[in-house]
This record gives structure tokens, sequence and C-alpha cells, in this order.
């Protein structure tokens, strides 16, 4: 991060009203950020929205809510990985690839 290669979304404020929003509310303890999206600029570029959502049914944490917008050129491909890195120290890496035509 401090060498500018990724991009803390969830901190950004083009994207935030309320900048490093908390995710985690705990029952005993102030509300912490625990959770987080980085993209570098090429997945910034193509980021449309990002919302944290309070509503959900989970007991302590929020949901994160990212709306990515289509490249603008067509028979574009894009390889979106995803790590989560949990409280726990688990690391889940998701990877996908979409193909614009």
């Amino acid at each position: 991060l401090d060498s500018h290669t990724l991009i803390d979304v969830g901190a950004h404020p083009a994207f935030c009203t309320n900048l490093a929003e908390p995710t985690c509310f705990t029952t005993n303890g102030a509300p912490t950020r625990r959770d987080y999206i980085f993209a570098n600029s090429k997945a910034y570029s193509l980021i449309h929205h990002f919302q944290v959502d309070h509503t959900s049914d989970l007991e302590v944490h929020s949901i994160l809510q990212l709306w990515m917008r289509c490249p603008t050129t067509t028979n574009t491909t894009i390889t979106i990985t995803i790590t989560i890195i949990t409280t726990i120290s688990t690391i889940i890496t998701i990877t996908a690839t979409v193909c614009f035509s």
C-alpha cells in the first residue's frame, strides 16, 4: 500500500462517505474495520460502486459489496483474484476469469 500498487477501496474517498467504515461489531468491544478490498490500478478503474452492507443476518460482520463496470472494449478478458484473510489467519483465494465479447 505504501508503494501505491494496491488501493484500499474501503478507505478511498471516491467510493466512501464514511472512510474506513467499521465492518466488525462484537458484543464486548468497539466496532472495528477488519474486512478490506484492495485493488490494483487496472481493477480500480473498473469499480463502479462500493459499500458496506450492515443489514445482513451475520452475527458480527457486515458485508462488503463491490460493483464493477464492463470494459468498453470487446474481446477483453479480465482475471480477478480475491484473497480473503480471516481473523484466524486462514487464507482463501478465489480467481475468476471473465471474457467480454
